[in-house]
């Protein structure tokens, strides 16, 4: 949900938590609200890493 400072991430079924857990490792989730910055971001502070996906397919 989005309001004019913050965003919320959520699921609708509690069932579903657990796909917020897939991009964090350690046991985060990203499951939380956000709150909007009104300032510059720290540029040194930002992962500057690519990433890509490969996906073999198998018979």
């Amino acid at each position: 949900m989005f309001t004019q400072n913050s965003v919320t991430i959520d699921t609708e079924n509690e069932q579903d938590l657990g796909v917020l857990y897939y991009f964090c490792s350690g046991g985060a989730s990203l499951k939380n609200t956000y709150q909007k910055l009104n300032e510059h971001l720290d540029l040194q502070q930002i992962d500057s890493t690519s990433f890509s996906v490969s996906k073999i397919l198998q018979e």
